[in-house]
């Protein structure tokens, strides 16, 4: 082969972990209140399961919850009304990342976390799934892809599901034009 062994590990291949409170497996295990924060579900009678995975939990979540900070908040507005099943929120890294390393988490930790996405998608079973910014593609694909370009951008998993890469939200938050993409590339991704 022209370029040898693809040695990349996707997470639904990586080996699946137990839900650890006090991850230590990496660094970013050291400084969060709440270490390996596990997901947010909302359940719902009917319909088919979808996966939000965003990029890591913020300060804020540390301290009140998964998915509990503004950007998070505005995420779940547009999206529960867009899919009828329920809806299993998590993160592609599972510790609170500081400031300062907020660019790029370490490559220890997307090792770490990704038996815990593993757990996760053999958990919930997900029909689909919304990989919203660069690092949860990483977590879940080991690809990173810059989401504007390839809007409407997808992958299939050996279940079946189908992976949409979505942008990292906070833009589409302050600006109309880039929120009106992201509410557009929310439908096609969960109506279509």
């Amino acid at each position: 082969p022209l370029y040898g062994p693809d040695r990349r590990v996707a997470a639904e291949k990586a080996d699946p972990k137990r839900y650890n409170p006090h991850c230590n497996d990496c660094v970013l295990g050291e400084g969060p209140k709440s270490p390996c924060l596990g997901p947010l579900v909302t359940s719902r009678p009917a319909g088919q399961t979808l996966l939000v995975i965003t990029d890591w939990p913020t300060a804020v979540e540390d301290d009140r919850g998964a998915f509990m900070n503004s950007t998070n908040s505005w995420v779940r507005k547009v999206v529960e009304p867009l899919w009828e099943g329920s809806i299993v929120y998590t993160h592609g890294i599972r510790c609170a990342v500081s400031r300062s390393e907020k660019d790029e988490p370490p490559d220890a930790a997307f090792t770490a976390c990704r038996g815990y996405l593993r757990s996760t998608l053999d958990a919930v079973r997900p029909a689909r799934i919304l990989i919203i910014g660069k690092t949860a593609g990483i977590a879940l694909l080991d690809r990173a892809v810059h989401a504007p370009w390839v809007r409407g951008g997808y992958a299939y998993l050996a279940s079946g599901a189908v992976a949409y890469w979505m942008p990292e939200p906070s833009r589409a938050i302050t600006n109309d034009l880039y929120g009106r993409d992201w509410l557009e590339d929310a439908r096609h991704a969960l109506q279509d």
